[in-house]
């Protein structure tokens, strides 16, 4: 095993949540291994999806824009641990590199910040909801086909300074954001899994690191969350087995009750023309199974 850090470096993305989130690794580490202050620094790292930011994420090159730098910077031995948003990172990793751990799971769902509703339902019609995702923006307009879709771009402090002047009647973003920022004083809704069933592993922060650094891996596996490591790994086994990155419009949810879990997930069938949901509980144990089983049983109906 290789030797105990007298030093760990965080790299993130520089936006306000993603250095809060990072900020949220520090706090972990620094409780469990009750080192100094100094001896944990966090270093700010630009991603492809930062830089471009007036094109859909769509248009630009393959996965993970928001995760490839900073695994360049793992890799290169500048940083020890990448602090992501899972539901931005792809299914398959470099080789070098390990998902080492994952923080507790925040509020997994959706929410509606706008003036003129509470609920996707409620909009009237011709109402301009702006959004990034795909996902989203399917949802939405299946729920309520009256309302105009808008896409838009940005973090999430511009994102609601688009709403506040009323460049959009509307948004709909991750609650897990907005209670990481803080962001109380707006008027914001939750949307139930029934309308927006959110992304696969929305809501879950990851700990990426390199797979040669044992004691770091063991110390960060020592601890992860299990039950958000679980959840978080079905939901991924269920897009990836669609075939999706984080563009596809595919929302999943899974629920640990007891020693079984459930996982409910839907994808927009361009066959069909319609979202294709369903629903399959299992023992905890076969969980990666479960969510490909149920990613081959919806794709069976199209």
């Amino acid at each position: 095993m290789n030797k105990i850090k007298s030093q760990i470096r965080i790299g993130s993305r520089g936006s306000r949540l993603a250095l809060l989130q990072a900020g949220e690794v520090k706090k972990l580490l620094l409780e469990n291994l009750d080192w100094e202050e100094d001896r944990i620094e966090v270093f700010t790292i630009k991603t492809l999806g930062d830089k471009i930011t007036d094109r859909p994420f769509r248009e630009l090159e393959g996965k993970g824009v928001f995760c490839r730098e900073i695994e360049k910077e793992i890799i290169a031995g500048n940083i020890d641990i990448g602090v992501h948003s899972l539901k931005d990172m792809p299914f398959e990793q470099p080789e070098d590199l390990s998902m080492a751990g994952f923080l507790k799971r925040e509020n997994p769902l959706d929410v509606l910040i706008s003036r003129k509703g509470e609920t996707i339902e409620s909009l009237p019609a011709g109402i301009k909801i702006g959004t990034s995702s795909i996902r989203r923006q399917k949802q939405i307009l299946n729920a309520n086909p009256e309302v105009a879709v808008v896409e838009i771009r940005g973090n999430i402090d511009s994102r609601i300074g688009k709403w506040e002047t009323g460049e959009v009647d509307g948004i709909v973003l991750a609650a897990a954001g907005l209670n990481r920022m803080g962001i109380w004083d707006i008027p914001r809704y939750e949307i139930p899994v029934e309308t927006c069933l959110p992304a696969p592993s929305q809501g879950v922060i990851c700990l990426e690191t390199h797979k040669d650094e044992e004691w770091l891996n063991l110390f960060i596996e020592g601890i992860s969350h299990n039950p958000t490591k679980i959840q978080a790994t079905t939901e991924r086994y269920f897009l990836n087995t669609l075939e999706g990155s984080c563009e596809l419009p595919v929302g999943a949810l899974a629920e640990i009750k007891g020693s079984n879990i459930t996982l409910t997930g839907e994808f927009f069938s361009e066959k069909r023309g319609e979202l294709l949901r369903g629903m399959k509980t299992a023992p905890i144990a076969s969980h990666l199974d479960l969510g490909r089983e149920l990613a081959e049983s919806l794709l069976s109906r199209e």
